[in-house]
């Protein structure tokens, strides 16, 4: 039998903690995500950008979000802060 360690997400919620994943994501919900993409199917790649909205569940405890970017190729990265 394996055991995951167990995580208290967002409204006391109590899940496992994903083993595949460096990722902090139970620190964080999503509040709102923005997608412009475009399709090109001949080289089979989606071009564009994406805009996610985060809200800490942590009690700002977490001071750096850290995602998943396995097999993603990303051009520039930033930050904007909506104190």
């Amino acid at each position: 039998m394996v055991l995951r360690p167990v995580t208290t997400v967002a409204g006391g919620v109590k899940r496992p903690r994903d083993p595949n994943t460096l990722s902090n994501y139970y620190n964080f919900v999503t509040t709102h995500i923005t997608a412009n993409l475009e399709i090109d199917f001949e080289k089979k790649v989606l071009v564009g950008g994406v805009v996610l909205k985060f809200k800490s569940v942590s009690d700002a405890e977490s001071d750096e979000i850290v995602l998943d970017s396995r097999y993603v190729y990303y051009f520039s990265c930033g930050v904007l802060f909506n104190l």
